[in-house]
């Protein structure tokens, strides 16, 4: 059975993906015939009603960086099928990419792409009978002079080739202009001729005439697709195919359907954000304000984290949590897909569905479980999904797509988090500590955070900061490296090489091999303070510690590793926190003025 089938079959007594998205194609106004897609073009080629050029213009925000341009929602557009039908080299109407408009490119593709372009040409003349402006494009492709200012501007704006272009005529875009529909309709069924073709759609369970090719969804290439788009459905070799069936036939759908869900494909995509190489599709059975999305919330970037906004989705997580869900939404469904693509295929990494109230509650337990305190000892932010993957990679591009899709799944719906992520924040902590990293990876020690409230839940419950009860002698291990380097920092200001950086690498996997060194070099440390006030203080501090640790563990689990480090860092952060800084700096004053009297 072809992975097409299975997507469409497999429903858990619930919704397919197709059946959804052709749904919010509809609750959309996405649904538009056979023959038209929604197109963003980047480059306006700007000409007189009498063919004059007058520059390349680039639409949209130039600022932005990947700068799609701007959207025309009913441009024409031909299937694979209808491209190459009859053998025909053949373009695009009205919109192309700059290599055929102009035509550019290298000494193999530029035949092809002048062939393409000879094509886009003549369309345009042959259009220009019911939509006369038209022939001013005509003119102007046609006056080598006027086209060598086009491939100029070009190359000074450093344009892409593969950036999409139309002309513009006058101020206006011809492809706005809806007289050139019926011409159109027209001229594509003369390439294929008529669909005789009939089965029942696997979508609605109607029956009718099935496409035979399905349209490409574009916005896929900054996770591996093409440029010029990628296919869901598609059969184009003979290993796709059963009982002798051509094409689409072996997943037989309405052409309506195969417009609808790749029109809501490209919608969806157009605003999902990207992590490492997927991207997460989402909506709702009913939309939602956005401060009660908690998709959003969870993908919000930092620089929408404004107090307010956070207000209002923390009282909108925390609603369920209360037993009071929002009446209007209580009601409400969520829908999402992970996306990515190799070349021209669209891969589906999970497609999901639940109820409204569910989904709040399990990101409520997401940013519990994740939060943890900030380096210097305040509490902090709620993470944007973003941040936690920076925080475990140096590069999100680093990131496999398995591994996103699983910590996203422990975020969305309370699953373990998985152990590559506990690795992975275990390297980028050492990589902190021994200095070659120069931030602290703070949602890093969250990942660790919630890896061990998930792991036992029954047990005493991981805080977000300094926990002096634990019972676990890793999590006191991690805290007395911390006031060994504490202390060896107040005897020694300003060492270069200090204690933890040397020693937290084997302290944090076998302690009962490294304490032994690290207490010879504590008393040493202990002794050259000046202040005796002071190292009263640190006896005092090594000694609460110590009283936690009946014995020192030979070696340490993955678990322990975890309990280790953030033992480490909750007891740095209580060291950088104002409250404690006014203890130490008071514990100095006061061994300053005895001494001096």
């Amino acid at each position: 059975m072809s992975r097409i089938i299975r997507i469409c079959l497999i429903s858990e007594g619930r919704r397919t993906m197709l059946q959804a998205l052709v749904t919010y194609a509809q609750q959309q106004g996405l649904l538009v015939q056979r023959g038209y897609t929604p197109k963003d073009v980047r480059w306006a080629i700007d000409i007189t009603v009498d063919g004059t050029f007058l520059g390349l213009i680039e639409l949209g925000n130039p600022e932005q960086k990947r700068n799609p341009g701007i959207r025309f929602n009913r441009a024409p557009d031909l299937a694979q099928n209808e491209m190459i039908a009859g053998g025909v080299t053949r373009s695009h109407f009205l919109i192309g990419t700059l290599s055929v408009v102009i035509p550019l490119g290298s000494e193999d593709t530029l035949p092809k792409n002048a062939a393409k372009h000879a094509y886009f040409v003549e369309l345009l003349s042959e259009a220009s009978a019911v939509l006369p402006s038209l022939q001013a494009a005509v003119t102007f492709f046609n006056d080598p002079q006027q086209t060598a200012l086009l491939v100029d501007a070009a190359r000074q704006q450093n344009a892409g080739m593969t950036d999409k272009a139309t002309v513009r005529i006058a101020g206006k875009f011809p492809v706005e202009d809806p007289r050139w529909y019926p011409w159109w309709d027209a001229f594509r069924g003369r390439l294929t001729g008529p669909n005789d073709s009939s089965a029942v759609c696997l979508v609605t369970g109607r029956r009718g005439p099935v496409t035979l090719t399905h349209p490409k969804v574009t916005g896929l290439s900054s996770v591996g697709g093409a440029s010029t788009g990628s296919v869901l459905v598609s059969f184009d070799k003979p290993a796709f195919a059963s009982y002798g069936l051509v094409q689409g036939a072996n997943a037989a759908m309405l052409e309506e359907v195969a417009v609808g869900y790749t029109q809501a494909l490209a919608q969806l995509i157009s605003n999902a954000p990207r992590f490492g190489d997927i991207k997460v599709l989402h909506w709702f059975a009913q939309r939602l304000p956005d401060h009660a999305d908690p998709f959003a919330f969870l993908e919000m970037p930092e620089e929408r984290a404004q107090q307010e906004a956070q207000d209002e989705g923390v009282r909108a997580l925390s609603a369920v949590r209360l037993g009071t869900p929002p009446a209007a939404f209580s009601g409400n469904r969520f829908y999402a897909v992970l996306v990515s693509a190799v070349s021209a295929r669209i891969m589906i990494r999970g497609w999901y569905e639940g109820t409204y109230a569910t989904l709040q509650h399990h990101i409520a337990e997401w940013f519990d479980d994740i939060r943890i305190v900030s380096a210097e000892g305040l509490l902090a932010r709620t993470p944007a999904f973003w941040k936690i993957l920076a925080d475990l990679t140096a590069e999100q591009r680093d990131l496999p797509a398995p591994f996103v899709k699983a910590l996203w799944e422990a975020a969305v719906f309370l699953r373990p988090i998985p152990r590559q992520a506990v690795q992975m924040a275990l390297v980028r902590i050492r990589q902190s500590v021994l200095g070659t990293s120069t931030s602290v990876p703070v949602y890093a020690y969250g990942v660790l955070k919630a890896f061990l409230i998930r792991q036992n839940r029954e047990g005493r419950n991981m805080t977000q900061a300094l926990d002096e009860e634990r019972p676990e002698a890793a999590y006191h291990a991690g805290r007395l490296l911390a006031v060994m380097g504490r202390l060896q920092n107040a005897a020694n200001p300003g060492v270069n090489s200090d204690v933890v950086t040397r020693f937290y690498n084997a302290a944090s996997t076998n302690p009962a091999l490294t304490f032994g060194r690290l207490n010879s070099l504590s008393r040493y440390h202990l002794n050259k303070l000046e202040s005796s006030r002071l190292r009263f203080w640190f006896e005092g501090q090594l000694a609460q510690v110590m009283a936690h640790i009946r014995d020192f563990p030979t070696t340490l689990t993955l678990n322990d590793q975890s309990l280790f480090a953030l033992g480490y860092y909750h007891q740095l952060a209580y060291y950088r926190s104002k409250t404690h800084q006014n203890s130490e700096r008071a514990e100095q004053h006061d061994d300053n003025t005895s001494e001096s009297l």
